[in-house]
C-alpha cells in the first residue's frame, strides 16, 4: 500500500512526503522553528497540497494532520488530496473551536458540517468523527476519512 504524507513537517508517515517548507518558519507557522531536512526525510518532495506534481489515483491513501487550517483555499486542498488518492484520504484538522484552532497562522476554522458540505457532491463515503482529550470540554480535532469508490474521481 503506497501512502502520501502532505505537509509532513519534519515527522514523515509516507512512502512519499512533501512539504511547502524545507524548514518551519516560526513567522509563517508561529512555532519553534524545526528543520526539514529532505535527506533525512525518506522520498521527499517539495511540494504545495493545493497543486500535487503527481498524477490522480495515485496513492493508495493520503494523510495529511494538521495542515488543511493553514491553507488559504482549504476545499481546493481537499479536493487535491482526493485527486491523487485511489482509495483512502485521511485528514486530521483541529476543530474550530478547540483549544488548538486558534492558531495566529490558522487560515481556515472548521468543523465536521464545513468538511460534510464540501464533500457531499464527491460520491465518496465520508466518515468525519471529533476526538476529545480527557481535560477538554470540547473536541479538539476533527478526524476525517473518506473512502473513494472505484471509478469516481
Amino acid at each position: 500500500m503506497l501512502t502520501l504524507d502532505v505537509g509532513c513537517g519534519d515527522n514523515p508517515k509516507g512512502d512519499v512526503n512533501c512539504d511547502i517548507y524545507r524548514e518551519v518558519n516560526p513567522q509563517v507557522l508561529g512555532v519553534k522553528s524545526v528543520a526539514v531536512n529532505p535527506k533525512r526525510i525518506s522520498n521527499f518532495v517539495l511540494a504545495s497540497g493545493l497543486c500535487l506534481p503527481f498524477r490522480s489515483d495515485c496513492f493508495d491513501e493520503v494523510y495529511s494532520r494538521g495542515v488543511i487550517e493553514h491553507v488559504d483555499e482549504p476545499q481546493r486542498f481537499l479536493s487535491e488530496l482526493i485527486r491523487v488518492s485511489k482509495r483512502i484520504v485521511r485528514v486530521l484538522a483541529p476543530h474550530r473551536y478547540g483549544s488548538k484552532s486558534r492558531g495566529t497562522f490558522h487560515q481556515a476554522f472548521l468543523n465536521v458540517q464545513w468538511f460534510s458540505k464540501v464533500l457531499k457532491d464527491y460520491g465518496h463515503e465520508i466518515d468525519c468523527t471529533y476526538r476529545r482529550f480527557p481535560l477538554f470540554f470540547l473536541p479538539d480535532w476533527i478526524s476525517v476519512s473518506i473512502y473513494k469508490f472505484s471509478g469516481s474521481g
